[in-house]
């Protein structure tokens, strides 16, 4: 009787410890889901208008064109240390780049800048624009500011009938 009084107590203080450990784990997971719901309430998306020149698949046709609308505009090229790397048809950053998540990948402009480059549309793409994967455009500018987005949509329709804007949304925040 009396191993059994025994075998009851430890039984009984093991049911304790047990629900005591339920309860914090269900108590942890419970803030840890009110953080993630904080921070996914944080949108890093900004509406932005980009103004595009002309879209094509072709990246040497739109490099020499983004050349000539930057002697034209004296606008300035940045890559963003990008290259053409034609054996995995994508502009990317080197292999050996010091970002080593993005390295040998694609790695989008964001932010609003005097720059001009060869981005991916697909990256900008909303759901009233058709795309297919891999549609390079060039990015004339990319502004929050509608006013000066159709103005500089207006310069360079005088060079490219092509040229257009579209509202798009660009997420802010960090891509690693």
């Amino acid at each position: 009787m009396k191993e059994k009084n025994i075998y009851i107590t430890i039984v009984v203080e093991v049911m304790k410890i047990l629900v005591f450990i339920i309860g914090f784990i269900i108590q942890f997971s419970s803030l840890n889901s009110k953080e993630n719901e904080q921070y996914d309430n944080i949108s890093t998306l900004q509406k932005v208008y980009i103004v595009v020149a002309d879209t094509s698949y072709n990246y040497t046709e739109l490099n020499k064109l983004m050349r000539k609308i930057s002697s034209k505009f004296n606008l300035k090229i940045d890559t963003l240390g990008r290259t053409y790397d034609s054996d995995k048809d994508l502009i990317c950053l080197p292999e050996d780049d010091e970002d080593e998540i993005y390295a040998g990948d694609y790695f989008p402009r964001r932010y609003s800048s005097d720059y001009i480059s060869l981005e991916y549309l697909d990256y900008y793409k909303e759901a009233n624009l058709r795309l297919e994967a891999k549609t390079i455009a060039l990015v004339v500018m990319i502004s929050s500011d509608k006013l000066t987005s159709e103005s500089m949509l207006r310069k360079i329709k005088q060079y490219s009938k092509n040229a257009f804007i579209f509202e798009g949304k660009v997420d802010f925040g960090c891509m690693h």
